[in-house]
């Protein structure tokens, strides 16, 4: 899978990592691609306001580009939506808020690097089309971070 970074920062390596593993896991066709934004608190309550209509802060967005249901992507299905530049089927955008990830990084006792990781993987499972609206939903996107990230060695 192929990661477009708006800007390289320290902090987008082990997002990158944790996308390129739930790619594997969700065994996506090679030939796909997400953008991942790096963002402050103002900029992301900005865009969390533009888009959703909510004033405030908050962690990670998402914004899926086409319509998919439990990670199955078929590219052949969305002629489309292939980047012409890169030749990759364009999954969506994810959008990190960093200051927020710090700060949650020390409230729950875990490493910076763990919440880059699961805010990304957090907001690529929802353009993946896995949501959290019952607990069931919840509960199964939550195993689903923690075997990914348990694959890259990002526990608890």
């Amino acid at each position: 899978m192929n990661v477009i970074i708006e800007e390289q920062a320290k902090q987008t390596k082990p997002m990158i990592v944790a996308l390129r593993c739930a790619a594997e896991h969700f065994k996506l066709p090679k030939k796909t691609e997400i953008s991942l934004s790096i963002f402050d608190d103002k900029q992301i309550k900005e865009l969390n306001a533009r888009t959703r209509e909510k004033d405030e802060v908050t962690d990670v967005l998402s914004f899926p580009y086409i319509d998919i249901k439990n990670a199955k992507v078929v590219i052949k299905n969305h002629k489309e939506d292939i980047n012409p530049y890169t030749k990759c089927l364009m999954l969506g955008d994810i959008c990190v808020n960093t200051c927020r990830a710090d700060s949650q990084a020390a409230q729950f006792g875990h490493s910076k690097e763990r919440e880059y990781a699961y805010l990304a993987l957090h907001g690529f499972l929802h353009i993946l089309g896995f949501h959290h609206y019952t607990p069931q939903d919840k509960d199964k996107m939550r195993r689903l971070e923690e075997t990914i990230l348990n694959k890259i060695n990002l526990t608890r």
